[in-house]
């Protein structure tokens, strides 16, 4: 079952009847949990790079001068300047590093937004409550 109909069902058990899949709670809310999903494979590729390239970087602080490294452009081995490959690598590793702050304020900000939509269907739901006649539970 996907998680768009699992919401769905949740969705029509607090409000007991069907609920409009078109409807702009749904749309908001299955919107929302895209960009979150979206975000965090996102900053988990980041992490696996990371990862990646901290290897990389201790494996050229092990060598010296006089070892020659490579550098694979397309389907070609280019040799590259010892100095070269650890800055290249140095300034990758500040560009992920500043990707992943990025998507941590991102996923920061999409949880405050969870929050919101959080509130707005518990007051939906005690609205739906109070009009059936249902005896509205204190959160």
């Amino acid at each position: 079952m996907s998680f768009f109909l699992f919401l769905h069902r949740c969705f029509c058990k607090v409000f007991g009847s069907t609920v409009n899949m078109d409807s702009p709670v749904m749309i908001c809310c299955m919107c929302h949990i895209t960009d979150v999903s979206k975000s965090m494979s996102a900053r988990q590729k980041l992490e696996a790079q990371l990862t990646e390239n901290n290897i990389v970087k201790e494996e050229l602080h092990l060598l010296d001068s006089q070892n020659t490294v490579y550098k694979l452009i397309g389907p070609v081995l280019v040799k590259q300047d010892l100095d070269e490959a650890k800055a290249t690598v140095g300034k990758r590793l500040e560009y992920i590093n500043g990707e992943i702050q990025r998507y941590e304020t991102l996923l920061k900000d999409m949880e405050r937004k969870s929050e919101q939509h959080r509130e707005v269907l518990a007051s939906l739901q005690q609205e739906y409550q109070r009009a059936q006649g249902i005896p509205v539970a204190k959160a």
